[in-house]
């Protein structure tokens, strides 16, 4: 039978609560709208619910209810209660006008204040236990049968006594934990860390940051239980704040009337504690504005609240907005006050493309995209996309794509882990764009973080030791990798960092985890990211007289762990560079990129479509396993034979298993085709093309320039021969018939007697050589 509740907006006889300390202003509250509460919590209680679903309550206005459920509290099946803020806005709110009730304009200003109103009303409400106890559960009986005793030898004290310190706190009974939160329906909109501002205090807030220092688990006490050693009364103190002073003498009603000031001792196990966990959260990339720094901010949780997150996590977390006093041993900025959130309801975000908000505008134009276009052609768009105010370097787009997507993670069951990020390098001379690629792809990448190198220690990329200023314990901070887990971290002047704070990315990047071994602490934490890294080659630009390796100045245990690397070289050519200056001039003028032959994929859309193609999990076919060792093969055979042009091991096979899952994932398959191993082989032989035609055109030079050497060496050896002199008409004919042209040689000897190496007669007939003359 349906229980019809009270209309809250009748009014009643009024009594006066004051809201809470620095926390809210005083309101006159009616006395029936708390009955209203009551009525709302009897009228759950008689609903069959389930722990986490709840049924509507009020067909017309409530959409969802509480997760109150009195009877499994009782039974201690739920240890955290919930009370959503939209039920409770929907049953308070008035008439058709939707007018608020003074009542529910309190709870939203001081929601901490009615947080132990609404506790109270369900301790008076709460049914007793209807369920068997576990073995577990015998020890913890014996204390609940203790404070049973308690309230019942106490009982006619207490309505005797009006001493506070004498009553047995709620807390001290109570079993679990209430909360105020902003359910799934309502405005819960998170808020910038720096627009928390003095006009909240006190406030339900929602904010949204991420995780960089997670303190262990201590207990904190919230009510401490005396014992008089005179009258042995009991007595008990609630602890509301961080510092409290313990009763020094007893305030029974016994020890007043008597005036002997009994000692008391603090009982432990009668006492109550919670567990308490502090958290240093930082903004996200997308609520810094640019050029500033993020900001860090403290969140306490406690009780049902702690352990649920962990350096590098993202979360949103729901709490009360408080200050507090800094911790000062001087007099000095007492006016000056700490802000804090104290958690009410913590959520881990998935921390993938997947948890981005996808409107139905972006989900239709994908559609659309894949019925209009072919593979090749989504393939091509969205990596023209990318950066289009860049110009060219479609590979290394295409290339950036794919990093984004991403292959297929493995684990055995022996606990063995193949990596399905991708890493990629790009070297190259100054002013090709590298730190304009690397900022647009921690832009898209929903965990994409910027860093440089010179700027960034080996500690900042990983993670560091950090002692904690309250309880002295070392705590681990994150560092950037760990902070980017599951994203892109993007370190530009790869090549200014310190050798020993590169290598401690060796094991982000293969191993995909981040291992901590100081202070007695042995950890490891997960950095799940692909690295993108950009650097100059060595002296800044490109010396096409060296080899590939030695330009890139890299060592071979950190280059066999980037799966492409692209060398981009800044050439001359005039058509190139007349093309490059028209697009360069337009995106200076119009401030955006020239107009393409398609519509330009916005940076929403792509995320949306990397979203989607990240959940596919590929497999190589098996009629591709041969194949990929013949490829394998040839390209070991290359190396061995071109001496160093190319730099091959086994993590190459690996890292063309990567792009070729990537490629499959694109497609929205689960199947890896001979196409996309093609083209993951093509674009890591395109990485290399750049190189390989600036080795082509220095054998071009060199066979152009190199005439002066040889000619210089012959002569160099025949005047050694010949009285330190040689016959002009003999040179002449020698060298002729060596394939050198009489222009050349005397080229060669002008060049030479200017930088007074040669000398040449003045009827042009005798040819020596300076020094020996």
């Amino acid at each position: 039978m349906q229980k019809v509740l009270k209309n809250p907006g009748k009014q009643g006889p009024q009594f006066k609560l004051n809201l809470g300390q620095n926390n809210g202003p005083n309101q006159n509250i009616n006395r029936n709208s708390i009955q209203s509460i009551e009525d709302l919590f009897e009228y759950n209680n008689e609903k069959i619910m389930n722990e986490n679903i709840g049924i509507n309550i009020n067909e017309s206005k409530l959409q969802h209810i509480t997760q109150l459920v009195h009877q499994k509290v009782a039974n201690r099946q739920i240890k955290r209660v919930d009370i959503l803020m939209e039920d409770l806005e929907d049953y308070f709110r008035i008439g058709k006008d939707n007018k608020e009730n003074p009542l529910l304009n309190a709870i939203h200003l001081n929601t901490s204040r009615f947080q132990e109103i609404l506790s109270s009303i369900c301790d008076k409400l709460m049914p007793k236990r209807t369920t068997p106890q576990t073995e577990e559960e015998e020890i913890e009986n014996m204390k609940e049968i203790i404070n049973q005793h308690r309230l019942s030898n106490l009982e006619v004290e207490q309505n005797r006594d009006e001493n506070t310190y004498n009553k047995i706190h709620p807390k001290i009974i109570r079993k679990y934990e209430l909360f105020i939160v902003k359910g799934p329906n309502s405005k819960n909109n998170p808020i910038p860390i720096r627009k928390l501002t003095s006009d909240i205090i006190g406030q339900l807030v929602t904010i949204k940051a991420i995780v960089v220092r997670v303190s262990e688990v201590k207990p904190q006490i919230q009510v401490a239980c005396y014992i008089c050693d005179t009258c042995g009364a009991e007595l008990y103190q609630s602890v509301d704040f961080k510092k409290y002073t313990p009763l020094s003498s007893c305030q029974s009603g016994v020890c007043l009337t008597n005036r002997t000031k009994g000692k008391v001792q603090v009982s432990i196990p009668s006492s109550v504690f919670c567990s308490y966990q502090e958290i240093r959260v930082q903004e996200t990339s997308d609520q810094v504005p640019y050029g500033n720094i993020p900001r860090r901010f403290l969140i306490i949780s406690k009780g049902e609240n702690v352990n649920q997150c962990t350096p590098g996590d993202q979360i949103v977390v729901q709490g009360i907005y408080f200050s507090t006093q800094k911790d000062r041993f001087r007099n000095t900025d007492l006016l000056v006050m700490d802000t804090y959130i104290e958690a009410y309801q913590i959520i881990k975000e998935k921390k993938s493309y997947s948890d981005e908000n996808t409107s139905i505008e972006i989900m239709q134009r994908i559609e659309i995209m894949r019925q209009t276009m072919n593979q090749q052609q989504i393939y091509e768009n969205l990596a023209k996309s990318i950066a289009p105010e860049i110009y060219g370097m479609l590979d290394v787009k295409k290339a950036l794509l794919l990093l984004l997507i991403g292959g297929r993670s493995l684990e055995n069951s022996e606990g063995i882990k193949i990596r399905g990020n991708i890493n990629l390098a790009m070297i190259g001379d100054p002013g090709v764009a590298k730190s304009q690629l690397l900022k647009h792809i921690a832009k898209i990448s929903p965990r994409g973080i910027y860093t440089t190198g010179k700027g960034s220690s080996g500690v900042g990329l990983t993670a560091s030791l950090i002692k904690d200023p309250v309880t002295g314990d070392m705590s681990l901070e994150a560092g950037a990798l760990v902070l980017a887990d599951t994203g892109v971290c993007c370190i530009d002047e790869f090549d200014k960092m310190d050798e020993y704070d590169r290598t401690s990315i060796h094991e982000v990047m293969e191993q995909q985890t981040v291992s901590i071994a100081k202070a007695g602490m042995a950890t490891s934490l997960n950095a799940r990211t692909s690295i993108l890294a950009a650097a100059n080659p060595l002296y800044g630009r490109y010396n096409p007289n060296l080899t590939p390796h030695k330009n890139i100045n890299l060592p071979a245990a950190l280059l066999s762990r980037f799966d492409l690397i692209f060398i981009l070289l800044d050439k001359c050519t005039a058509e190139g560079d007349m093309e490059k200056a028209n697009h360069i001039i337009y995106v200076h003028k119009y401030k955006q990129a020239p107009k393409l032959n398609f519509d330009v994929i916005d940076v929403q859309t792509i995320k949306a479509y990397v979203g989607l193609a990240k959940q596919y999990q590929p497999i190589l076919g098996k009629e591709l396993h041969q194949f990929l060792i013949e490829k394998y093969l040839e390209k070991r055979k290359d190396q061995s034979q071109q001496q160093g042009k190319n730099y091959t091991t086994p993590r190459t096979l690996l890292g063309i298993i990567r792009l070729a899952q990537a490629l499959a994932k694109l497609r929205f398959s689960d199947l890896v085709n001979q196409d996309d191993v093609n083209e993951a082989l093509r674009l890591m032989e395109e990485s290399q093309k750049s190189v390989e035609e600036t080795q082509d055109d220095k054998q071009i030079e060199q066979k152009k320039n190199d005439f002066k050497s040889s000619i210089y060496n012959y002569i160099q050896t025949q005047c050694k021969c010949k009285n330190n002199r040689v016959n002009m008409s003999d040179l002449e004919r020698q060298l002729n018939h060596k394939g050198f042209t009489a222009e050349q040689i005397q080229k060669t000897i002008d060049y030479y007697q200017g930088i007074n190496v040669l000398m040449q007669s003045e009827d042009g007939k005798i040819v020596s050589i300076v020094d020996n003359l």
